[in-house]
């Protein structure tokens, strides 16, 4: 009884080292693959330690201070472009409004002196802004008139001399507040397409230009058309009447003249 007790008690060791050794075979095994997971790790660790004596790495924390601070100027000074840039389109569209409203009152007394109808009241120039509101430095223009009080566009609804007319005088308000001190109007061609009556009417309405404007305006004329010059050297009389001709070799000249139909070379 009593050795049927000791084999007992013996085969409960033997299991109990059994379950032992297959513990330890486990664990063995566990740390043989954390072994095998540290080598990389250390490799790691060594070259980390390499990059921390390198001398950007060691003036980190004053190479951050300094990016951030050039972070913090860049931000500050965006907005102050911002504010400025907002300044700056205010002004534009302040200019804009007082330069065009300064044009149209300059049309509209050319326009009341110059043309002889009663048909148009007045000619201005209309500025429409394109886009929303932050567009507003871009604008589409027209040429309008006044017929009873009306607001119309004058694009297909006014005649050849009208049109001409209203080129010329829209050039001369246009030169009075841009180009205030460079008073002079080149006209090349004006009466170009015109029929008798239109030529003349075009050369009265220069005519009473000139009358209106006095000193303050010099007309340059370039024109094939001897009815106009004849009717502009009548109103205005020039000291001089510059014309240019080729000879028989195609060599153009500049002849000036005393009068109209004078062929006599001046120069």
């Amino acid at each position: 009884m009593e050795l049927q007790e000791q084999f007992e008690g013996l085969a409960g060791i033997e299991k109990a080292l059994r379950d032992f050794n297959n513990k330890y075979s486990i664990t063995n095994n566990q740390k043989q693959t954390i072994l095998g997971h540290q080598a990389p790790l250390k490799d790691s660790i060594k070259k980390a330690q390499r990059q921390l004596l390198e001398s950007n790495i060691q003036n980190a924390v004053e190479n951050y201070r300094d990016k951030y601070s050039e972070k913090c100027l860049n931000e500050e000074m965006s907005k102050d472009l911002e504010i400025y840039t907002k300044c700056l389109d205010d002004a534009i569209i302040s200019f804009h409004s007082l330069k065009m409203e300064r044009i149209n009152i300059i049309l509209q007394e050319l326009w009341s002196t110059v043309y002889d109808g009663n048909d148009i009241e007045a000619i201005r120039i209309k500025s429409d802004p394109v886009g929303g509101s932050d567009k507003r430095k871009s604008y589409n223009y027209s040429v309008v008139m006044i017929v009873d009080g009306k607001e119309l566009e004058m694009r297909d609804r006014c005649s050849a001399g009208q049109k001409v007319l209203a080129s010329i005088l829209i050039r001369i308000a246009l030169a009075e507040v841009f180009a205030a001190s460079c008073p002079i109007l080149a006209l090349d061609e004006p009466t170009t397409n015109l029929d008798v009556d239109k030529i003349d009417n075009i050369g009265h309405m220069l005519t009473r230009l000139i009358e209106s404007r006095g000193d303050h305006i010099q007309l340059v004329v370039i024109t094939h058309d001897k009815q106009l010059v004849s009717l502009l050297h009548l109103s205005c009389r020039p000291e001089y009447v510059y014309g240019l001709s080729k000879n028989e070799y195609s060599v153009s000249k500049l002849k000036r003249h005393t009068r109209i139909g004078d062929t006599q070379d001046v120069y």
